[in-house]
């Protein structure tokens, strides 16, 4: 029937990607400097928790740059979340230019993403005015994070 065979060098040979922690912008939020913030390092000292891998690569100067969300079980999760501080340059979208997909691409449910678009394409409110709004829809935990954190650092 079927004949497969492996070998040594196969066999002792990890998977790749399970020895890399991959450092994503919480968001999907862009940085204007993409060299901020590496795309992937490779866990050398098998850290386990976020804080241990950033001190063994020497990557906690990151932390005056990105609010960073603990992550204390790499083994599982191999992705760490950044979130920029205010004085880091992100790449930010008209609020006259999102749509649904925009949002709903970044964990919004589909019947807030809507309201949201509707509200942002009002061009007889400000953005202030929007924003106001804005809050009285965006409920539950997420919902309040992604208000207050995502959408300053993604619309203008």
């Amino acid at each position: 029937m079927f004949n497969f065979k492996s070998t040594d060098k196969q066999m002792e040979k990890p998977f790749e990607s399970d020895n890399y922690i991959y450092l994503k912008v919480k968001y999907d939020i862009v940085l204007t400097d993409k060299s901020l913030l590496p795309v992937k390092v490779k866990n050398s000292t098998n850290a386990i928790d976020s804080k241990t891998f950033l001190i063994d690569q020497n990557l906690n100067y990151l932390e005056s740059l990105f609010e960073i969300e603990t992550n204390s079980n790499l083994k599982k999760n191999n992705t760490i979340y950044f979130y920029p501080y205010d004085e880091i340059e992100v790449t930010r979208t008209s609020r006259f230019e999102v749509n649904q997909e925009f949002f709903s691409s970044r964990g919004v449910s589909d019947n807030v993403a809507n309201k949201t678009v509707d509200i942002l394409l009002n061009t007889n409110k400000t953005y202030d005015e929007c924003m106001s709004e804005l809050k009285l829809i965006y409920k539950g935990t997420f919902n309040v994070e992604f208000y207050n954190k995502a959408i300053p650092k993604l619309i203008y």
